[in-house]
Order: C-alpha cells, then sequence, then structure tokens
C-alpha cells in the first residue's frame, strides 16, 4: 500500500466519477475511499486501498452508531490526521467522517446545488433536542461539526467541484469559492490508461457499450419506490407509454433502482451499469429520444437528442417529495 494522502468521501458514481476524472492517476492510488452504501460492491472492492463501506441508510440519526463512526475513524484511516479530504457533505456519516478537517465538496451530480435550493424539504432540518439527555447525545454524535451545514454552508469548506455553471448562482455557493468542471474535457484529456481504469471500475465493457449505442429510445429511471414510497404498479404506470409505443427502447436504471424491470417488461433490454449517463455521453452513447421524469442526467445529451422530461406532477408522491420541477406550465 501507498503513502495515503487523500480522503475521498462519496457514495454516487456521478461524484466518485468525477474525482477520479479530476485527480491524476498517481493521487487516486495514494486515496482512501470511504462510502455510505448506495455505490454497489462491484464498484467499490475495484477501489485502491480497501474502500470502507458504512452502511449510511441504516445509521440514520442514531447517536450510538454516529459516534461510533466518528471516533473510530481514527483507528480505520489514521491517514485523515494529514490528508487532503474530498467528499459529498450531505451523507448521514459525512460530518463525523470529516470532522474539523477542512476539505473540498464534490458535486452530487449536475444541477445539484440548484435543485436542492428548490427541493420543498429544507435542507437542514434537524433541530437540537430540549432535553438534557437529548442535548448530550446530540453533542456527542454530531457537536462541533458540519451537520446542518451541508452542501458547503460552513467554513471547512474550501473549495466546491460542479460542473454546471447555475449551481454556482445558488445562495450555497454566494461570494465563496468554486470550481466549475468540464467533464467532457477532462474525459477527452485522459489518458487511455485512466480511461480503461474507468470503465473497469464500472464495469462497461466495449460490448455493453455497443448495446446501448443501438437504442433509438432510453428510459433514464430514479429510485421512487426507494424515496417516495410509491408501489410497483404506481411505478410501472410512468414509463408503460414510453415502452408500450417505441420499438428499440433500453432502460437504464438509476444506480439505487432496483425495480425488477425483467419481471415487468422481459422484452426490454435493460441497461445495467453502475457509470453516469454523462460518461456514456461521451463515449458516443446519443440515443434519438431521452426519457425520465426529472433526473438532471438527461442534461448533458447534446440538443439533437429529443428530451422528454415528464414532470413531478406524474404522481403526487413523487410531486410532494421533489416539488414542481419540468412541468409544463
Amino acid at each position: 500500500m501507498k503513502f495515503l494522502r487523500n480522503i475521498c468521501l462519496v457514495d454516487t458514481p456521478y461524484a466518485l466519477a468525477l474525482y477520479l476524472l479530476m485527480m491524476p492517476m498517481e493521487e487516486i492510488e495514494r486515496t482512501k475511499f470511504i462510502t455510505s452504501s448506495i455505490l454497489d460492491r462491484q464498484i467499490t472492492e475495484k477501489l485502491p486501498n480497501k474502500c470502507l463501506n458504512y452502511y449510511g441508510f441504516n445509521i440514520g440519526n442514531d447517536w450510538k452508531k454516529l459516534l461510533k463512526v466518528r471516533l473510530l475513524r481514527f483507528y480505520e484511516y489514521p491517514s485523515i490526521f494529514w490528508s487532503k479530504v474530498y467528499a459529498q457533505d450531505h451523507l448521514r456519516i459525512s460530518a463525523q467522517v470529516i470532522g474539523k478537517k477542512n476539505y473540498t465538496l464534490i458535486a452530487d451530480g449536475p444541477y445539484f446545488l440548484y435543485n436542492y435550493s428548490n427541493c420543498p424539504r429544507p435542507a437542514f432540518d434537524m433541530v437540537s433536542p430540549r432535553s438534557i439527555i437529548g442535548k448530550i447525545k446530540y453533542s456527542l454524535a454530531f457537536g462541533r461539526t458540519i451537520f446542518n451545514k451541508e452542501y458547503g454552508q460552513n467554513q471547512q469548506c474550501a473549495n466546491r467541484w460542479l460542473t454546471t455553471a447555475i449551481d454556482a448562482e445558488t445562495y450555497f455557493v454566494a461570494n465563496r469559492k468554486y470550481t466549475l468542471v468540464d467533464l467532457s474535457a477532462l474525459w477527452e484529456k485522459a489518458s487511455k490508461l485512466k480511461k480503461t481504469y474507468i470503465l473497469t471500475i464500472f464495469s462497461l465493457s466495449e460490448e455493453l457499450i455497443d448495446y446501448a449505442k443501438q437504442a433509438d429510445v432510453m428510459i433514464l429511471t430514479q429510485p421512487f419506490r426507494e424515496d417516495c414510497g410509491l408501489t410497483d404498479e404506481e411505478y410501472i404506470e410512468i414509463y408503460k407509454p414510453y415502452i408500450q409505443n417505441s420499438k428499440k427502447v433500453v432502460i437504464k436504471p438509476h444506480p439505487r433502482d432496483k425495480f425488477d424491470f425483467d419481471k415487468y417488461f422481459p422484452t426490454i433490454p435493460v441497461l445495467r451499469t453502475y457509470i453516469p449517463m454523462q460518461l456514456l455521453n461521451f463515449m458516443g452513447v446519443m440515443p434519438h429520444i431521452a426519457v425520465t421524469v426529472n433526473s438532471t442526467a438527461i442534461s448533458s445529451l447534446p440538443n439533437n437528442v429529443e428530451k422528454i422530461m415528464i414532470g413531478t406532477k406524474v404522481n403526487k408522491k413523487i410531486f410532494d417529495r421533489y416539488g414542481d420541477m419540468f412541468n409544463d406550465k
């Protein structure tokens, strides 16, 4: 193992891909990767230096588990003392991992700050308990951390890697340092070694790329059952019209979308890859039509691709969760 000098805390394929494209190969090899379980093990097991995988969605706001994460970090990755930190700062374990370290915020996805700024749910919504015991627990789990000051809203966030210019116009970034990143340019400039490395990390073969290039219609799904509580029947109704009325359809599930498309649409190919749609675009995957409810992944497609944004009004549960997004006025 090489001497570690970077900590990378990410939990989405997009954020991981951004880090891999931004950092030189030597720095990647000197990085301790940490995730809170959304990244599939097929990805994390290929990362260098034994990626540390916490199960953030099981941790919730359990003060005992969060305190354990906070205390054990000095044992599990002592390089935190001297390493540079790059992180998504809104994960369940972000405050505990980052501690008092300065860090660079990694974009969760395109338009991620813009979307959060328009989300009906407040970004910082946990109030300190009133009882003495509650205050003690809160202090042990979150005291003197960036908790409730996520998305770069704290003095420890030294820089922000953004991939869409509109994010820089939000109140999250106002008068703060940021770097606007051109993912397409980074991919074009990347060495053959790095490109091969990234494709290996995301288990993407040339055969799979050719398979995706054949699609006339690509449906980009989202984890609405997981995040909004949709039933299978409600979920099917969203995409059924676009699947039934098209010929060469390919479904690209969101990394957290565990819906069994093969069961309900056995004749429709499913592109099971964790690589972000943006990287597929750079490789020449350009369907004639792209369909989504409100996924920002569709934004990276060129203007000659017809983009069908179904909008959040397609289902009340989705609307209640995400607000008024991409609906016809």
